[in-house]
């Protein structure tokens, strides 16, 4: 690990294939930031981040659902909150297609929240933070369901945080 400057906060450098990663460990070392592959920054204390654990990724191989598909939507898939850089996210909703789902959906980018979304025609029935990969926990719930809410999916009332060991 190294700090990218000699001013300013300590900016982490991030790459996609790394395991392990926590955003207490980068905290504890000093770093203030954690600069992304797209080159955009997100802060390590404005909300938490959580990063895949295993630093496996196959990009692309999930089925992506979009948004208009929802209404008719059955069954249970995955979703992701990536952080995109400063504050910014964006909400990812797709199927497994093979077992690393939730670092597939996110393309190995850390994620402000992660878990599974159960619709039945298209309402939300259970909304979780059920993701081995990312093992998200501590997330506002009103965070997750005003994402949710925001992209014109009703969340409200849903999102059940479960606790990891």
């Amino acid at each position: 690990m190294g700090k990218a400057g000699q001013q300013g906060p300590a900016t982490y450098v991030l790459t996609l294939k790394e395991k392990g990663l926590t955003t207490r460990d980068l905290v504890s070392k000093g770093f203030t930031d954690v600069q992304l592959p797209n080159m955009q920054l997100v802060s390590l204390t404005a909300r938490p981040l959580f990063f895949n654990a295993t630093g496996v990724v196959f990009p692309g191989t999930l089925q992506k659902i979009s948004f208009s598909q929802l209404p008719t939507a059955n069954g249970l898939v995955l979703w992701v909150i990536v952080a995109m850089g400063g504050l910014s996210y964006e909400l990812r909703i797709g199927r497994p297609r093979v077992r690393l789902g939730h670092p597939e959906l996110a393309d190995g980018w850390p994620v402000y929240a992660a878990g599974q979304v159960t619709f039945s025609s298209g309402v939300i029935t259970c909304l979780d933070n059920m993701s081995g990969h990312y093992a998200p926990a501590g997330i506002s719930s009103a965070f997750v369901e005003g994402v949710f809410n925001s992209d014109g999916i009703n969340a409200s009332g849903q999102y059940l945080e479960l606790i990891f060991p």
